[in-house]
């Protein structure tokens, strides 16, 4: 179980980094054809949802697993309604996956709370990949 909240913790580690540089970067200038906004504006409507559910999750995981688990769906669900202020087509196309990588870890984050941690290794795969993506966009 140690070595689970080892990983968990790592995982929201890797979230603040990401989502801090994301929102700090200008990259990203040129907006896609078909589109009005920049790769760097479409970044900073994710990272702005991406960090709110950061804290939600800080301030649950350090309570109780059941309110982190609420914030990752709520995070998941805030990526979903999102869709529509986000045009640019990269970061329209990396939204789906996610907001399935924030489903996932509430997903293990439940099953770890019932002592379940088979569902870690899978969720950290799956996060780190959709979140790779985001950072290659968004601070490239």
């Amino acid at each position: 179980m140690s070595r689970t909240l080892t990983t968990l913790g790592i995982t929201a580690g890797t979230i603040l980094v990401l989502t801090g540089c994301a929102f700090g970067s200008d990259s990203g200038g040129d907006a896609d054809a078909g589109s009005d906004q920049t790769v760097a504006e479409a970044c900073q409507v994710v990272t702005e949802t991406i960090q709110s559910a950061v804290v939600d999750f800080e301030e649950g995981m350090s309570e109780d697993p059941a309110v982190a688990r609420e914030a990752l769906d709520e995070a998941a669900a805030e990526l979903e309604g999102i869709s529509d202020e986000v045009t640019n087509p990269e970061i329209a196309e990396i939204l789906p996956d996610l907001q399935a990588g924030f489903a996932a870890m509430g997903e293990a984050i439940e099953a770890m709370s019932s002592g379940d941690v088979s569902q870690m290794e899978a969720m950290g795969e799956q996060f780190e990949e959709s979140f790779t993506t985001f950072q290659e966009l968004c601070l490239s």
